[in-house]
């Protein structure tokens, strides 16, 4: 019987790896990826437990990041010139379009999250997924 790898690739102790090397000599990496969600108040925000629906406290934070802080939040980038990538619940695509447009023309990435941040994907069938 052929032994188990020990995963995708080979263990390597981090005391016996060649040193880490940033570009261009820098010392600190900073990735800034907020979170940018979408869920009506039909839906059990994020989808886990037995959470109350409405839930107008998680709904009225996730509306004031969509309508207030992610604008702030965008004018904070350009001020410093720096990069993002965005976790987008896809329903934002129709539902809050203005963010989308602001992205793209920053020129930031998205990162799929789901399409809304009150349905679980790990409870979704292999059609709904496709879907």
């Amino acid at each position: 019987m052929k032994p188990r790898s020990y995963g995708p690739f080979p263990y390597s102790p981090v005391v016996r790896r060649p040193k880490f090397r940033w570009p261009n000599g820098a010392r600190v990496a900073l990735w800034i990826i907020p979170n940018i969600e979408y869920f009506s108040l039909e839906e059990r925000p994020g989808g886990y437990g037995a959470g109350k629906v409405p839930d107008v406290v998680m709904w009225s934070e996730r509306d004031y990041g969509n309508r207030v802080g992610q604008w702030y939040l965008f004018d904070l980038l350009d001020e410093f010139g720096f990069p993002a990538s965005h976790n987008f619940n896809s329903l934002l695509f129709e539902n809050c379009p203005q963010i989308a447009e602001r992205i793209r023309a920053r020129g930031d990435e998205f990162v799929g999250h789901g399409r809304t941040n009150g349905e679980r994907q790990d409870a979704l069938d292999e059609g709904e997924e496709r879907a």
